[in-house]
């Protein structure tokens, strides 16, 4: 009890913003004062404007070749016994063709203004549905803007994950203001990277969202029809041998990919003990959904629902990098922080700080651990035959 007063009052709204703009800040002044250097600005940004080069200077029906894209990855400084692949949806690669355009150094500038500013607004949205105090609302910003897989991960690699948190936030707003067939096709463009909608689209499927699914295929169709416009028939079946390459490389004998930087119970496992998951992650998955079918059905696809369906994508899914754990601040606004508890949110916090280093030490991804952890406490607020639903909709 002692513990818990001490932490509510290190967690007042006004603290909270001050904690979040010291960390913000010195990262600012770190990236300024100590840029990384070569061709490790910006991180895997690097393939992504490579994409928009191929695109603007190839035939578009190149975009996925690999010996292309490591020979530009070698020629800016890249190792050639390393590779950095465009691995996303063909439509994915318009904006950086249009950044690409620009310097490297301009490009990731306005890269990284595009993402703060798409949390920014993906936030916002969130907030507006959950009816945030106002007190909260701009320490919770703040606070979702330190997060380190944000702040550390997302803006100094330069990754993607705010156009994924953007889009579902966006399609959580148009559902939960009644418009699902907007939501659906708003869901569609998670479409960018396919492993984001692992338990998504099930849960609609089981609480029975026709008109979002309709919503979302209607999307998915155009979205395919323009990426076979872009790239022809060519691209997209180059698009997806590169993903059946990359799965592959994620499955090997030998460890390719910087284990440590994931966070599902995969690469966890493959961490621990130097083993790919392979059948592993799809077993867990069997075993989990009879569970999420109940909480889902439970909760009727409410915000709980989501809440669970976004932390479980993270813990079972083939990919999930740190970065991509940005998406669990809007599990942990439609789960509502007081019914998680400031314990495990401050643990979150600071562990997501930390955990890629320790794990690349140990061998022990830590977040995970936490993660498994979150996953559990937002099912156990959808309670039990014996235990009524936790309401979240005032907190």
């Amino acid at each position: 009890m002692v513990v818990k007063l001490y932490v509510m009052k290190l967690l007042t709204p006004q603290r909270v913003s001050t904690y979040c703009v010291v960390i913000i800040a010195t990262h600012l002044v770190a990236l300024t004062i100590w840029p990384e250097r070569g061709y490790a600005v910006g991180g895997d940004f690097r393939a992504f404007y490579n994409a928009g080069r191929i695109f603007n200077e190839q035939p578009h029906d190149h975009l996925y070749d690999v010996s292309l894209q490591d020979a530009l990855y070698e020629s800016q400084g890249g190792d050639k016994n390393e590779s950095l692949p465009f691995v996303y949806a063909p439509w994915f690669v318009l904006p950086f063709a249009l950044l690409a355009r620009l310097s490297y150094v301009g490009a990731y500038l306005l890269w990284t203004i595009l993402s703060i500013s798409l949390l920014s607004v993906g936030y916002v949205l969130t907030a507006r549905v959950l009816a945030i105090r106002s007190d909260w609302c701009l320490a919770g910003l703040l606070a979702a803007l330190a997060f380190a897989p944000f702040q550390l991960f997302t803006i100094r690699g330069g990754q993607t994950s705010a156009f994924g948190f953007a889009v579902i936030a966006l399609a959580f707003f148009l559902y939960f203001t009644e418009r699902p067939i907007s939501a659906g096709l708003a869901l569609a463009f998670v479409l960018y990277k396919p492993p984001l909608l692992l338990l998504l689209l099930p849960m609609l499927i089981i609480v029975g969202q026709w008109r979002v699914l309709i919503g979302f295929a209607v999307g998915a169709i155009a979205l395919a029809l323009l990426s076979l416009a872009l790239v022809r028939v060519a691209g997209v079946a180059g698009y997806f041998e590169i993903l059946r390459l990359f799965y592959s490389a994620g499955n090997a004998q030998t460890e390719i990919f910087p284990t440590w930087r994931y966070v599902d119970i995969g690469a966890a496992f493959r961490l621990l003990t130097g083993y790919p998951a392979g059948m592993l992650r799809f077993v867990l998955v069997a075993v989990a959904l009879p569970f999420l079918w109940r909480a889902w059905r439970r909760d009727r696809g409410g915000r709980l629902s989501w809440a669970l369906s976004i932390a479980g994508t993270l813990l079972f899914s083939l990919y999930s990098p740190i970065y991509d754990a940005t998406l669990l601040i809007l599990a942990v606004m439609w789960a509502g922080p007081k019914q998680i508890g400031d314990r495990v949110l401050v643990g979150l916090f600071v562990l997501s700080f930390i955990t890629v280093g320790v794990a690349s030490v140990t061998k022990v991804q830590l977040f995970t651990i936490a993660l498994c952890w979150l996953t559990w406490q937002i099912y156990s607020l959808l309670g039990f035959p014996s235990r009524p639903l936790i309401q979240t909709k005032n907190y």
